[in-house]
């Protein structure tokens, strides 16, 4: 994935996809993709948005803006960044994934992929930079509004994968880390993420200093 777009066109986009109408998806002769990964990833998309969401509930101000040293993320910074990503992603499944030409499908490696994706991105000694436009400067003046853009993102993410007639398997784009990854990976790597980041979370309300209230 290329990480070359603008907020503007980010919000313009996503506005655009979110007025789209409902398709039933069909099977497509000899597609890989198949029912039960949709389901999973239908599952996983729900599980990863809820625990992010009960992790924020309730936050003070204070909690909500408490960093732990000066190179150190708040919450509200965690939670940003995870908003803009699910934008991000979001608008690469509906919009870039589609018109990307079909990958030549093979399952050396696939599932191997698929569980550095799912198991290994939540190790957070691994640690990886933010591209820019993902990182965090403060785009939403309130956390409501924050945790209305994260639900909106997801859920056209889930709405992408309930109708997709798409073989998610046989169409790639780039990652940064991971290289050429297929459609569900990538769904797979935005719910890794959000799980990821919970950790962060609570480190930060493990800190020393953390706000009671």
């Amino acid at each position: 994935m290329t990480w070359m777009f603008d907020r503007a066109r980010v919000c313009l986009l996503a506005g655009v996809l979110g007025a789209a109408g409902h398709v039933t998806p069909t099977p497509l002769a000899g597609q890989v993709w198949t029912d039960e990964e949709r389901g999973l990833l239908l599952e996983y998309l729900h599980a990863s948005a809820g625990d992010f969401l009960a992790s924020i509930e309730d936050l003070s101000d204070d909690q909500w803006r408490f960093q732990e040293a000066e190179d150190r993320w708040s919450i509200g910074e965690v939670a940003e960044h995870l908003a803009l990503t699910e934008e991000l992603i979001s608008m690469l499944l509906t919009a870039q994934l589609p018109m990307s030409g079909p990958a030549e499908v093979s399952g050396d490696g696939r599932a191997e992929t698929d569980l550095m994706i799912r198991e290994g991105l939540k190790d957070r000694s691994q640690r990886f930079q933010a591209p820019e436009i993902a990182q965090p400067q403060g785009r939403w003046t309130s956390k409501a509004e924050l945790v209305q853009a994260f639900s909106d993102a997801r859920e056209r993410v889930a709405e992408f994968i309930r109708t997709t007639e798409l073989d998610l398997r046989a169409r790639t784009a780039p990652h940064p880390v991971f290289g050429p990854i297929d459609g569900h990976q990538w769904v797979l790597l935005l719910t890794s993420h959000v799980w990821r980041h919970l950790d962060q979370i609570a480190e930060v309300k493990a800190a020393d200093g953390y706000p009671g209230t």
